[in-house]
Formats: structure tokens, C-alpha cells, sequence
């Protein structure tokens, strides 16, 4: 049932699948630079930013600076 396809879906994507753990020191502490920097980002955009960081990843997208 659900707990097998959770598992394959696992299986099928464990080298793609990024740990967040080890980054939510590195996100709260963005968090605070960029809200007295005044400018904060979403909280996804944050999230998605500190994992790479945290995982030494690079990130690439065609999303458009300050639009959401």
C-alpha cells in the first residue's frame, strides 16, 4: 500500500533527495541578516537557498530576480 510506494518512491529517488536538517542554522541565520537588511525572501526561496549552502550545491533557475 502507501508504504510501499512511499519506499520505491525513496528507492527511486535517494540520490536526488536532499537532506534539510543541517541547514536550519544557516536559515535562521539568513533569516535574521536578510529581514535587517530589509530584504526578506520567502520562506521556500530561503529553505531551498540554505540547503544548497548546507549540501555545497549549486542552484539554477530561470525564475526572474523578485518575482514570486
Amino acid at each position: 500500500g502507501h508504504e510501499k510506494a512511499l519506499q520505491n518512491l525513496k528507492q527511486k529517488f535517494q540520490e536526488r533527495i536532499i537532506p534539510i536538517n543541517s541547514c536550519f542554522s544557516t536559515y535562521a541565520q539568513e533569516k535574521v541578516r536578510l529581514r535587517r537588511a530589509g530584504t526578506p525572501i520567502g520562506e521556500f526561496d530561503l529553505l531551498i537557498g540554505c540547503s544548497a549552502i548546507a549540501n555545497s550545491l549549486v542552484i539554477v533557475t530561470n525564475k526572474a530576480r523578485g518575482k514570486n
